[in-house]
């Protein structure tokens, strides 16, 4: 879990909104895409249409990737960065159309969750490489004027199991510049 680097320390904010972690508004780890997509209609020539969807809990998984794209930073290059090609039926002819999409943020989460799914098998050979600091100032709609950009990793929670019944979790939690490592087997 990476949280906006100048906000308050997570002890603070959770003690002043009087708020327990497992209670957390789900809106403090959401953020809202905007994806742009542009063609060009035989009849009505260049068409652009417009989608919303939550930027929430970005994926990483291990078995479909190389060994040199398991930073956060290649994550969001890879769901953000590029535009893609897509074909669509135009908004006012329906004929389809081939557009090319280009996502940005619009909304930025206050805290921005990596889910890194890890199984048996060849990925466990794979490193992980979590950034201390991202800046996602490339992924943000610059209309939007959003200034604070910067994301400072504060927690890592790893869960170890056969299945999601069963399993044990330790989380390493970031206070001041000491890592902590919170785990009930010791």
């Amino acid at each position: 879990q990476i949280r906006r680097k100048s906000n308050i320390d997570n002890e603070n904010f959770l003690n002043n909104n009087k708020i327990f972690p497992q209670s957390l508004p789900y809106s403090y780890f959401s953020g809202i895409i905007k994806a742009e997509s542009t063609g060009k209609c035989n009849k009505y020539g260049e068409v652009k249409k417009y989608s919303f969807m939550d930027f929430f809990d970005q994926h990483m998984y291990l078995d479909t990737i190389t060994s040199h794209s398991t930073d956060f930073e290649t994550v969001l290059k890879e769901n953000l960065g590029y535009p893609i090609n897509v074909r669509s039926s135009c908004p006012y002819c329906k004929n389809k159309v081939r557009f090319e999409d280009i996502s940005k943020i619009i909304k930025l989460p206050e805290i921005l969750v990596f889910t890194i799914e890890r199984y048996i098998g060849e990925t466990n050979r794979i490193p992980i490489r979590p950034n201390e600091i991202i800046d996602v100032k490339d992924y943000v709609e610059k209309s939007m004027n959003i200034k604070d950009t910067i994301y400072e990793l504060f927690a890592i929670n790893i869960r170890f199991g056969q299945s999601t019944n069963f399993g044990h979790q330790i989380c390493q939690i970031k206070k001041g510049n000491s890592w902590y490592t919170l785990n009930d087997n010791r």
